[in-house]
């Protein structure tokens, strides 16, 4: 009997085992955490069971649409980092350039972005502080 569940055991881990796959490359795993507040109601007749309350929503309720609306600073950065990304590509495509000079002219993309979406935050929380 014992050599029974043995070999059962051995044969369910080697078919777990086998189930695994193996991934390659660089795998990104994000989580996803919410935060719901919810607030109970007394119910001294109703077996403990609140008939306005359901698990999938938090308080008052959740809709997959209400998130917040990206900010005017927000959108802006994003327009900044569209527009060097463009220049970007085209300076790696021009192959009028040699090596050095694609070099040279990313490294001063690269310090015109940041400087710009400095400039658009300072400008931003100036004018809205």
């Amino acid at each position: 009997m014992k050599n029974l569940f043995a070999i059962l055991l051995l044969i369910g881990l080697a078919y777990g085992a086998s189930a695994q796959h193996a991934r390659g490359g660089h795998a990104i795993v994000r989580s996803h955490t919410g935060f719901g507040l919810g607030i109970g109601t007394y119910a001294p007749f109703g077996y403990g069971y609140n008939r306005f309350y359901s698990p999938f929503y938090s308080y008052p309720y959740s809709r997959p649409y209400a998130y917040s609306q990206p900010t005017k600073l927000d959108l802006q950065v994003q327009d900044i980092e569209n527009e060097y990304d463009d220049k970007k590509w085209a300076v790696k495509h021009d192959k009028s350039l040699d090596r050095k000079q694609r070099k040279e002219a990313l490294k001063v993309l690269k310090a015109e972005k940041e400087n710009a979406i400095l400039d658009a935050r300072t400008n931003y929380y100036k004018a809205n502080p």
